[in-house]
């Protein structure tokens, strides 16, 4: 029984977080100028490319949120023993115990 489990929708951010980090940085590499009359593209490129950073930067820090809930968990977890069944009383032990 483990009363955590992993998250698998932050997980999938975070991977959609990267992959739209790498096309963001495909795109601004794409369509940087070879020309000067093209400089309104390098401007576009750049902002591009910060975006890509951003998105990136994003996704590491919630990787690192990520890790240091699960870690957080692991360690509370190695904290406390495995549960143990409990067997019912029955009418023997209730005698003993001297209530009935």
């Amino acid at each position: 029984m483990t009363p955590f489990h992993r998250s698998t929708g932050a997980i999938a951010m975070i991977n959609l977080k990267f992959a739209y980090g790498i096309c963001f940085g495909f795109i601004a590499w794409l369509i940087w100028p070879t020309g000067m009359n093209y400089w309104g593209f390098g401007l576009l490129s750049i902002m591009i490319a910060l975006s890509a950073l951003a998105v990136t930067g994003g996704a590491i820090v919630t990787l690192i949120k990520l890790l240091a809930i699960e870690s957080a968990i692991r360690n509370f977890s190695r904290r406390g023993r495995q549960p143990k069944s409990a067997k019912l009383a029955g009418d023997d032990d209730l005698e003993q115990a001297g209530m009935l």
